[in-house]
Formats: C-alpha cells, structure tokens, sequence
C-alpha cells in the first residue's frame, strides 16, 4: 500500500498546555512542519499515522473519528479561541487527556483499513472452486 492517504495524529504544544490534532493528510510530517504554523512547526510531533487505500476512505475515518469525540467526549474539544494564532486550522484539536482513547480509534480505523485492504473486490480470488 503507498502513501497516498493518511490519518494522523499530531502533539503540539500550545503556549499554555499540549493539544492533540487528529486528520488526514498525504504528507502528515509536511503538514505538521509547513501548513500548521509556528506551535506545530516549532513544538510538534506525529505520535502516529496509519495509511489508508485512498484519500476517500482517509476523511470517511477522520470524519467518523471527530463526530465521536463531539459526541462521545466534548469536554475533550478545544475551542478554536484557545488555539487561535497557535495552530492554522479551525478546529479538530483536542486535549492531551483524549490521547488514549484517540489511539483506541485509530487502532480501529487501523483494522478496518487492514480489513479493506485483504478484501479487495478488484483482487481475483485464486482458490479452485
């Protein structure tokens, strides 16, 4: 599988406590060092990145990933007020409390990407009848 679509998982840290952002990029380190700005430029690290079969499947998740964690944990979501003029995004940025149950989804978006990727309908299937 190449390199073409990736979710991430970034630490930065913020002027008065570290943040996590979670998304999908084809270039998390470049994202993390080029488009963020200053805090992630300066302070940021990918704590973890899974590759997914495309770009689609790559925002099904992220966008699966964000609608848990407003729903599931909205105390974990920081108002883009905290990070304005830290972080060039609106908003996807979380606490640095959430980072266990974040890798807990992206293990689960690990395995259905794996799950994609073993049953791939465009695969011929080699077994004699």
């Amino acid at each position: 599988m190449g390199r073409g679509a990736r979710i991430y998982l970034f630490r930065i840290e913020l002027v008065d406590r570290p943040v996590l952002k979670l998304g999908h990029s084809s270039d998390p380190e470049r994202r993390l060092l080029q488009q963020l700005g200053p805090a992630a430029r300066d302070t940021g690290e990918v704590l973890r990145a899974i590759d997914m079969k495309t770009g689609h499947a790559a925002l099904v998740a992220e966008k699966r990933a964000h609608r848990t964690m407003r729903t599931e944990h909205p105390e974990w979501v920081v108002p883009p007020e905290e990070f304005a003029g830290q972080i060039n995004t609106k908003s996807e940025i979380y606490e640095i409390e959430a980072l266990e149950f974040l890798l807990s989804l992206m293990d689960e978006i690990e395995a259905e990407a794996r799950k994609d990727t073993t049953s791939d309908p465009e695969e011929p299937d080699l077994e004699p009848d």
